[in-house]
C-alpha cells in the first residue's frame, strides 16, 4: 500500500512540529495559494502543474499499485466509476 511505514513516521513528524509551533495553521484556508508556493520553492512554476493534475496523478498512482478502482473513486469523490476511469491513466506496456 502507498500509505507505508515510513509515511507514518514523516506524517508524525510533521504532525508534532505543527503541534509546537502553534503560529501555523495545520490546514491551509487555501490549497491553492500553498500548492503555488510549493511550486516556486521547487522551481516548477510555470511548468503546467495544477492540484487537478497532481489530485488525479496520485489516483493513477493508487490504482497502478493495485489499489482497487472503487477505492479510488471513493478517494476523488466521484459518484460514477466510469468518471473515474477518464481521469486516470493506466500505462499497460
Amino acid at each position: 500500500m502507498p500509505f507505508t511505514k515510513q509515511v507514518k513516521k514523516d506524517l508524525e513528524k510533521f504532525l508534532e512540529t505543527k503541534a509546537r509551533n502553534q503560529d501555523e495553521k495545520l490546514i491551509t484556508q487555501n490549497p491553492y495559494e500553498e500548492f503555488r508556493k510549493l511550486l516556486r520553492k521547487t522551481g516548477l512554476e510555470n511548468k503546467g502543474f495544477t492540484l487537478h493534475c497532481l489530485r488525479h496523478t496520485i489516483a493513477t498512482q493508487l490504482l497502478e499499485q493495485g489499489m482497487e478502482l472503487e477505492k479510488v473513486r471513493d478517494f476523488l469523490g466521484h459518484e460514477y466509476l466510469g468518471t473515474t476511469q477518464i481521469y486516470t491513466r493506466i500505462n499497460t506496456m
